[in-house]
């Protein structure tokens, strides 16, 4: 007979789950998916496997959704980059997370 062991998840504490969200501008069903070698702290990256749309994408340490686009385009990130981390099919969906003066 055959034992089935289920592959870790990270189960962060409420406090650390929020961190995450945080700074990696993450959906909460991503975040709930995401498992330990998913986090790659020496490349500040989280490797998100299947998100919204069932696309697998890489995505930053760094700030929330809105802002985690905004930051980066005021960097000089270009738009097109933006939308591949942000896991969007469509430019027009990241055009409304970015918040320009």
């Amino acid at each position: 007979m055959e034992t089935y062991r289920a592959k870790p998840r990270i189960r962060p504490s409420p406090t650390a789950g929020h961190g995450i969200l945080y700074s990696a501008g993450l959906r909460i069903s991503e975040l709930l998916e995401l498992k330990p070698g998913d986090i790659n702290e020496s490349r500040n990256l989280i490797r998100v496997r299947q998100g919204k749309g069932r696309k697998d994408r890489y995505t930053l340490l760094l700030r929330p959704r809105h802002s985690f686009a905004t930051h980066l385009l005021e960097q000089g990130t270009d738009i097109k980059i933006v939308k591949e981390l942000m896991g969007h099919n469509n430019i027009k969906t990241t055009e409304r997370y970015v918040h320009i003066a």
